[in-house]
């Protein structure tokens, strides 16, 4: 930091890790980091919560479509009392009976058994997916925070410089060094970046608020990406990520599975022209009371049993079977393109956020020098307009283009780590080991 720096805004500039690069002593307690936020909102997170109860309960739909493959058994029982003008009906019935159905084949029932294989798969990458999504978010309002407080802290210092500029020019002018323009335009150029350090303080609130939504907890002390923090670079290929994408992206996953569930579909209304077969048995225990003597012969106890193969053969239903299978059919096609589609999708994500990453290392380079040319031209802009080299705007332009500068770096280094945390998940292996990657660069503020 140049001289000037140092002695308008050293002593806020030393509270800024992107700043300074600087971490405080090891007697300070650790600020959160981004796994802890993670860990956080693993437990709070209600979009999270709600895929995980919708997962648990779609774990049913296996069992519910296995129970009619197994035997569906019955029990029946009966006490019927009798007070008829014929003697002979004057009985007290009692009836006890177990009935067993088995189905050897229906074609429906096996078919829907084995989309409920398929609903299930589709249920697990859902969950997955919304897994990644709360990770993005995650790191998305993370960041959101943390260059939300750079503004705040960069609009303090430049607020601050401006005051004491406009101060200078008040004292410059009173003793005529400085026209009453000059201070006009310092009082104008500090009023200014008051409401921007206002907004950027509402801003600051509501990020906050974001983070607060997502994890439960309002950490204040988040660890930074220094501003010196070297991103490791990798080779990426766009090639290799696009077909890990068309292969590997969840949402393809979970397409391509519900793409079974159409084609099982088809296979479920067919069974309008298939026949089914049952096996039926039962058992009957009936037992007699309160009859007249007379007709003992008549009210004797008894037990039945009976076994049986039944079948049912579907003649005709209007047309509506033929419907059903031609409706699946086109759903079963609409889900393909629906495939097609998502890989597409995940293929231009992945050359996107690779070509992010790419120019994301360029940009963050760029930045870094320009930082350092705009601290070196405002060193020479502030010297030369005091032997009068320099008009005043030159001053403030040139401050305002250093702090915009440390704002576009602060943003640059931001989005190049959210740009590899969405290649992950464009190619499907998002999780939180790309969180502990990154939290290897950040460092208490």
């Amino acid at each position: 930091m140049n001289n000037l720096i140092n002695k308008q805004i050293k002593p806020l500039l030393l509270t800024m890790t992107f700043l300074t690069g600087s971490i405080v002593s090891s007697s300070a307690i650790a600020s959160t980091g981004l796994v802890k936020m993670y860990e956080l909102a693993l437990e709070h997170d209600a979009q999270l919560a709600q895929a995980e109860v919708v997962y648990q309960a779609s774990l049913d739909s296996l069992t519910i479509a296995k129970a009619p493959l197994l035997p569906q058994i019955t029990a029946d029982g009966g006490y019927t009392i009798n007070d008829s003008s014929s003697e002979s009906a004057d009985v007290n019935t009692l009836s006890i009976g177990v009935n067993l159905q088995q189905s050897l084949y229906e074609h429906d029932t096996w078919a829907r058994y084995e989309q409920a294989k398929s609903v299930l798969e589709k249920a697990k990458y859902e969950l997955q997916i919304a897994r990644q999504n709360m990770i993005v978010r995650l790191a998305k309002r993370y960041f959101d925070v943390l260059l939300a407080k750079v503004d705040v802290e960069l609009s303090i210092a430049q607020e601050k410089a401006n005051k004491n500029q406009w101060d200078r020019a008040k004292v410059s002018a009173e003793i005529g060094l400085a026209s009453k323009t000059d201070v006009l335009q310092t009082k104008s150029t500090y009023d200014l970046t008051k409401s921007e350090r206002i907004r950027a303080e509402n801003s600051l609130d509501v990020a906050y608020e974001g983070l607060i939504k997502l994890t439960g907890n309002a950490a204040n002390d988040l660890k930074r990406i220094a501003f010196d923090t070297k991103i490791p670079e990798e080779a990426l290929n766009i090639q290799e990520h696009e077909n890990k994408a068309s292969d590997q992206n969840l949402t393809v996953l979970k397409l391509i599975a519900q793409m079974q569930v159409a084609s099982e579909d088809i296979e479920i209304q067919k069974s309008g022209h298939w026949f089914k077969f049952f096996l039926r048995a039962g058992y009957t225990d009936n037992s007699y009371s309160n009859f007249d003597s007379d007709y003992e012969s008549t009210y004797k106890d008894n037990q039945n049993m009976s076994v049986g193969v039944y079948t049912s053969i579907p003649l005709y239903s209007g047309g509506r079977t033929s419907a059903l299978v031609s409706q699946a059919r086109a759903n079963h096609q609409a889900a393909i393109i629906g495939v097609r589609d998502a890989k597409e999708n995940a293929k231009l994500n992945a050359r996107v956020e690779v070509r992010n990453i790419q120019r994301g290392f360029e940009l963050v380079s760029a930045n870094r020098a320009a930082v350092k040319s705009n601290e070196a031209f405002l060193e020479t802009a502030e010297e030369s307009y005091k032997v009068g080299l320099k008009d005043l705007l030159d001053v403030l332009t040139a401050r305002a283009n250093k702090y915009q500068a440390l704002r576009n770096l602060t943003l640059s280094l931001h989005n190049l780590v959210l740009s590899k945390l969405r290649l992950a998940q464009a190619t499907g292996s998002l999780n939180v080991d790309k969180l502990n990657e990154i939290e290897v660069l950040l460092s208490n503020p």
